[in-house]
């Protein structure tokens, strides 16, 4: 009887302190699996977090046997939840392996020595020949046993849910730091998409079409200046100024002393005006970039030379009105850039008069068209253009 009740004993002791790890430890990720993780910020931070609260708990198991952990857990920063970094994925797994060999190789020495402590009063007990006494022991201890791995348990779920609490926490401030990214971005984008240029630079090519065969006007350089003062007021992109300079080489011919004679004019125009803007983007419903129509008005001045002769130069001034498709604020760029086309008919006030050798070339008072294609760089802008 006194071998049944010792071997008994014996098998019990060793499963309450055999030293097994309390939860199991799952494998690595595949290289093809880590990629996936890589793509997924919330996968790759869960993971992280899944090895972490297993190895605090093999940490609270080893702390349990009165052993000291070797490689104690630390808790994962915001930054290594977000970065997605396969390194740090296997740092928190090697750490949580660690800790669970730690447990697997834990010594019994401590509790062989309570089992021999045990042996030792179940012997004395059957030497005395007190069985109700030995029964009572022995329930006591079980009972104090019990106890004690009760206490241990509580205080071990207290952690996990002590641990669980700064998890949902972490998880909280990490997501709504990232819906706060997320409204940075979109508002900036906003702003940037309804951003107006309130000071630009055009720079263009223009054609100027005389209406007359003996006046032949190469494709010519200009460049403007285009003020938008309706931002400053709050009223968005609806007027603008501008003052564009222009510079033209005009071919003529013309018998003198029964020989053609070609003359190469140098000219200059200066116009200047106003423009109301129709927003066609709006009207349109386009998205991806602004679209607008311009209408305009306004006065020019012209002079014109023959270099290299002694014949004096002319001078003439008119009106002038305006048509332009401009494009801008493109969604695949992020610097203010702009195209336009434009259309403008010239209407002189003073006759349009070319020096030449016998005789001035008199067009009278005609209306002359130019058309134009250019870009427009923004120099000065309601809002940054920055998505950050």
């Amino acid at each position: 009887m006194r071998k049944v009740i010792f071997g008994l004993i014996f098998i019990l002791s060793f499963e309450i302190y055999a030293a097994e790890p309390i939860v199991e430890l799952s494998a690595l990720p595949s290289n093809n699996e880590l990629e996936l993780y890589e793509e997924s910020e919330g996968l790759f931070a869960l993971k992280i977090l899944e090895y972490y609260r297993i190895a605090v708990l093999y940490e609270a198991q080893l702390r349990l046997i009165g052993l000291q952990p070797a490689n104690p857990t630390s808790i994962p920063t915001l930054e290594e939840l977000t970065d997605a970094d396969a390194r740090t994925l296997r740092r928190y797994y090697n750490q949580a392996d660690g800790l669970r060999r730690q447990v697997m190789d834990a010594p019994d020495a401590p509790y062989h020595k309570k089992i021999v402590e045990l042996r030792e009063k179940i012997e004395k007990m059957n030497n005395d020949n007190f069985i109700l006494q030995e029964q009572i022991h022995r329930q006591n201890l079980e009972l104090l046993s019990a106890n004690y791995y009760r206490n241990r348990y509580r205080e071990m779920i207290a952690q996990i849910d002590s641990l669980r609490s700064e998890l949902d926490k972490m998880f909280f401030d990490c997501r709504q730091q990232s819906w706060v990214q997320m409204e940075h971005i979109r508002q900036a984008y906003d702003n940037w998409k309804n951003s107006a240029s309130i000071l630009s630079i055009g720079l263009s090519g223009n054609y100027l079409n005389y209406n007359d065969s003996r006046i032949d006007a190469n494709i010519s350089p200009g460049i403007a200046l285009v003020f938008n003062p309706s931002p400053i007021f709050g009223m968005g992109k609806i007027l603008d100024i501008w003052t564009e300079y222009t510079y033209q080489i005009i071919e003529a011919e013309k018998f003198y002393q029964n020989k053609r004679v070609n003359m190469e004019y140098k000219t200059d125009y200066i116009s200047t005006g106003m423009n109301l803007n129709i927003p066609l983007s709006e009207v349109m419903k386009i998205e991806n970039f602004y679209l607008g129509l311009k209408g305009g008005y306004g006065f020019f001045w012209g002079s014109c030379r023959l270099p290299n002769t002694e014949l004096p130069s002319k001078k003439w001034q008119g009106q002038t009105i305006r048509m332009e498709l401009m494009a801008t604020n493109f969604s695949r760029f992020h610097f203010p850039i702009g195209f336009f086309a434009a259309y403008n008919f010239n209407h002189y006030s003073k006759d349009l008069v070319f020096p030449a050798f016998g005789g001035e070339i008199n067009l009278g008072r005609p209306w002359t068209t130019n058309f134009q294609l250019g870009v427009r760089f923004a120099l000065w802008q309601t809002v940054s253009t920055t998505i950050y």
